[in-house]
């Protein structure tokens, strides 16, 4: 399929959820949702689609190059284009999770002049990306396979003596230099008891003889996120890390044997705190299982057992990690992160496993 057509499919989608819940114009500028309808990076757009109709409002910078590629008719960004195109309509509902205040007090201006009411509806768009096409899957494949390329390399130049700032740094600088169009977010890099702290910040602690070595990366390629988390040793493992390991890597397994269609989100995260549980190491767990990836690094939905999203269930086309911790404070923790993609019997990953 060209790519032409598939935005023109993805548009054509959205109007048909619209009609199906009876609603009649959606309103997009959130830079993401753009270029996910439409295949145009821009960093100002209004793109609102009705169940029949659809149009991109742009400024000068955008609107000659615009035009030769957009699924649907091009308009010049002002006020009067965008009330004239409202007139006749009723209501015109809007991302109330990625609209700034005052982006919906501007966006309620323009209605009112066109007369026209509006409506907030956080979950139109966010439902609409969470089934990855076949195009999308493929390119998130090739983000995780460069993601982990660029693990190993980095691997393989552990040395004693060598700060976490400074791996991180020549990490992200090999990534960039071989293709990366950039880092899905600052890459990880943390060093013996630094492990214990989920976000770490790299800094200047020297990596020593026997510690743990924890990366968290991902890189953007084609547009799409990659996210993986690997932990491993330098010399001698401590006993106490190496077992937090051991047990964290079988929750990790109980939960990916959980991902096929009809199996609900909470009940992947409550199958690794049944591992945990088991070792008495629940406690130790102090995140989410995993979550949403794909134009973003964390997109709907969250995997957790008490979360807003623990009711949703798996469906196929859905890219979601699953990434288990345990952390103990002032020793070190360990992570071990996947990006899966859910197919109609159970789940591809894109990572290799480690051993």
């Amino acid at each position: 399929m060209s790519q032409s057509k598939i935005f023109s499919e993805r548009i054509k989608t959205l109007q048909k959820a619209l009609r199906a819940e009876k609603k009649e114009l959606f309103f997009i500028k959130n830079s993401v949702d753009l270029y996910y309808l439409t295949g145009i990076h821009m960093s100002l757009g209004h793109l609102y689609v009705g169940q029949t109709k659809a149009r991109l409002f742009v400024d000068g910078r955008y609107f000659e190059s615009v035009q030769k590629t957009s699924p649907v008719p091009v308009a010049s960004l002002t006020s009067e284009n965008q009330v004239d195109f409202l007139k006749g309509g009723k209501r015109v509902g809007f991302d109330s999770g990625t609209l700034t205040f005052q982006e919906t007090t501007d966006l309620r201006g323009l209605c009112r002049k066109a007369k026209v009411k509006t409506f907030a509806d956080p979950h139109l768009l966010m439902k609409l990306r969470l089934i990855k096409d076949d195009g999308e899957i493929r390119l998130m494949k090739k983000s995780a396979e460069f993601a982990y390329k660029a693990y190993e390399w980095a691997r393989r130049r552990l040395k004693t003596g060598m700060t976490e700032l400074d791996l991180a740094t020549d990490l992200k600088i090999y990534c960039l230099k071989n293709g990366a169009e950039g880092m899905s977010f600052e890459p990880i890099v943390a060093f013996g008891k630094n492990t214990a702290l989920p976000h770490h910040h790299p800094g200047k602690n020297k990596l020593k003889v026997n510690d743990v070595v924890l990366f968290d990366l991902g890189v953007v390629l084609g547009g799409y996120c990659s996210d993986m988390t690997r932990v491993c040793f330098v010399g001698k493992p401590d006993p106490k890390i190496s077992h937090l390991f051991e047990i964290n890597k079988a929750a990790q397994r109980m939960a990916l044997a959980k991902c096929r269609p009809g199996v609900r989100l909470k009940e992947l995260d409550q199958a690794a705190r049944r591992v945990m549980r088991s070792a008495d190491l629940e406690e130790y767990f102090i995140h989410g299982l995993g979550h949403g990836i794909g134009l973003e690094v964390h997109e709907y939905p969250r995997i957790n057992s008490t979360g807003p999203d623990r009711n949703l269930t798996l469906e196929a086309g859905m890219a979601i990690t699953i990434e288990p911790g345990l952390y103990l404070p002032g020793k070190g923790g360990v992570r071990y992160e996947d990006t899966i993609v859910i197919t109609p019997k159970g789940y591809t990953n894109l990572y290799p496993e480690d051993r």
